[in-house]
């Protein structure tokens, strides 16, 4: 058998084993009524009255259904790269960067779109297996390393992000010396020490990661990404609702550098506009995502994905302009990396609603670590044809040891947390967000190469490529300096 009939027998096999679409767990009920007593009547039909508005509620909200569809798929892409947002406004200045943000939106919104007419054309709801189906066993090799390199990316991400965060509250409640910000306690204080860093970022590595990333089976950690959801709102809602005391407290020279069009401010030595694409490609990414949230959906049809996928995109949008404006008027001039690393308001010696923000958020970054190792490791079995369940425990610990050793190192040295999220978004983001749904819908639409619509495509992949290389190259540079 060759190896093009032996890929299609195992794509065939794939098909036939994934999960049916699911469908309603209720079934309707005949009300049986033994006795004529009108009282029971009565009775009887209110029951089944409030009975059918809990089945209704408990319909909209179970797996499965469109509105958890949509905030699924919103869970995907509702991270990290929020808070970061606020300080690309500053860079791309108010008017651009609201339209980079809705641009960037409606792009990710296309390539969505077209992943939702393969999938439903092929029958596939799993991205790799899709790519296999086209492309062949190399493809789908090389784009699984690309979700591998991702995974271990956002793992060091969020390491960085728990070491400042910890600072940041330890800062805010424990030392004698007030410093200004989050920012200013990592750079000036002992925290930002480099070998009391190391001594930090190894002991929560190994006493805390280590054993979470330990667990093969993180099914009690399946609640982590709606905790982790709402503690970015909780965020949300603090920065939005001090944001008019800071407005209060602004002088003339924060009103007069209100950046409201200017983006030369982003062309700067660190390359901060070309960071800001890499941003928003990563905060909009959620492709992989995408995927499992088709294949849960419950009577699924190609019209209800894609108004699925518009509502979740739309919900982003207004997420991320609400976040962006709310955090940058907070601090105009010199807006953190993240904006929870803002300088308290004045006459506020402890920002308690906020502290609490921050300690559930670091919950659940650690969390997160836990639960993208798992993935990571799963990946990287998969890619040398190794069952997880045959994985030992000693061969586990030697595996997860030396890959929190290897990513803390990373992490303690490079802390920008918007390098990294640019990194992750101009090279992964793009590749797994434009490139590959861009190739899956010129082989996959069955017109030729020299279609007006497949060179239009090429094009787009072509110029996105060597973009998102590009400001790959020159964030990696600015991290390194």
């Amino acid at each position: 058998m060759s190896n093009d009939k032996k890929i299609n027998t195992e794509i065939e096999i794939i098909k036939a084993e994934q999960m049916p679409y699911s469908t309603s767990v209720f079934n309707s009920e005949t009300d049986v009524i033994s006795t004529t007593n009108n009282s029971q009547i009565i009775n009887k039909n209110k029951n089944s009255k409030l009975m059918d508005i809990k089945k209704n509620i408990k319909l909209k909200f179970e797996e499965g259904s469109f509105v958890t569809s949509i905030f699924n798929l919103c869970i995907f892409s509702l991270g990290t790269g929020l808070l970061n947002i606020p300080q690309k406004i500053g860079y791309m200045s108010i008017v651009f960067g609201t339209l980079i943000i809705i641009l960037a939106g409606l792009a990710n919104l296309f390539t969505l779109l077209i992943l939702s007419k393969m999938a439903d054309k092929f029958k596939i709801t799993k991205y790799d297996i899709l790519v296999k189906y086209l492309f062949g066993n190399r493809a789908s090799i090389i784009f699984n390393i690309i979700l591998v390199l991702n995974q271990s990316g956002m793992i060091i991400l969020y390491q960085v992000l728990i070491y400042k965060l910890l600072g940041g509250i330890i800062n805010e409640l424990y030392t004698f010396k007030k410093y200004e910000n989050i920012e200013d306690f990592n750079n000036n204080s002992i925290w930002g020490n480099m070998i009391f860093r190391v001594i930090i970022n190894y002991i929560l590595s190994i006493f805390i990661l280590f054993p979470l990333c330990l667990k093969k089976d993180i099914k009690k950690m399946r609640y982590i990404s709606l905790f982790g959801l709402l503690s970015l709102f909780f965020l949300i809602l603090i920065i939005i609702f001090e944001c008019p005391f800071y407005i209060k407290e602004w002088n003339n020279d924060e009103i007069l550098k209100l950046n409201y069009i200017d983006i030369t401010k982003g062309f700067d030595k660190n390359y901060n506009f070309l960071k800001c694409f890499g941003t928003l490609f990563y905060a909009f990414s959620c492709h992989v995502g995408a995927f499992p949230v088709i294949a849960s959906i419950r009577n699924p049809n190609i019209k209800k994905i894609n108004k699925i996928f518009k509502y979740s995109i739309n919900i982003d949008i207004i997420c991320y302009l609400i976040i962006g404006f709310a955090g940058y008027f907070t601090q105009p001039i010199n807006t953190p990396d993240i904006i929870i690393e803002r300088k308290n308001l004045k006459n506020v010696n402890h920002d308690y609603i906020m502290i609490l923000g921050q300690c559930c958020f670091l919950l659940t970054l650690i969390a997160k670590v836990a639960i993208n190792y798992n993935s990571f490791r799963l990946s990287v079995l998969g890619l040398i044809n190794i069952n997880s369940d045959l994985l030992s425990n000693s061969l586990n610990k030697k595996i997860t040891f030396l890959f929190l050793i290897f990513s803390t190192l990373i992490a303690i040295f490079f802390t920008s947390v918007s390098d990294f999220v640019s990194l992750l978004g101009s090279i992964f983001s793009i590749l797994i967000s434009f490139v590959y749904p861009s190739l899956i819908y010129i082989k996959g639409n069955g017109y030729p190469l020299n279609n007006k619509y497949n060179i239009l495509t090429c094009i787009l992949v072509i110029c996105l490529s060597i973009f998102g290389l590009l400001t790959g190259i020159l964030t990696i540079i600015s991290m390194i300096k």
